[in-house]
């Protein structure tokens, strides 16, 4: 992720190339999300996180939305799972 004038914007590397466009434009809700997936924090760390972050009370909005967007992020291989990258 990099932030050019306080937008933020993925940039595809590697295989992520051929399945999702070079550059997409998030916004601050994903791209809290994205430092939190850098950080290695797992779901329910980053549910928790952006529960505390945006002061949200409805948890199960929240979680599928997270879960929507992490899954995003996988099947256009801007993330992979641990488990992926050990086999590769």
């Amino acid at each position: 992720m990099t932030s050019i004038c306080n937008e933020f914007f993925l940039v595809s590397c590697k295989e992520a190339r051929n399945d999702s466009p070079y550059v997409t434009q998030i916004n601050d809700t994903a791209a809290f999300i994205w430092k939190q997936i850098c950080k290695e924090k797992s779901l329910d760390e980053i549910i928790d996180s952006i529960k505390n972050e945006f002061e949200i009370v409805e948890s199960e909005e929240i979680e599928r939305i997270i879960k929507d967007f992490i899954n995003l992020l996988l099947e256009n291989k801007l993330i992979i799972l641990e488990s992926e990258n050990k086999q590769k």
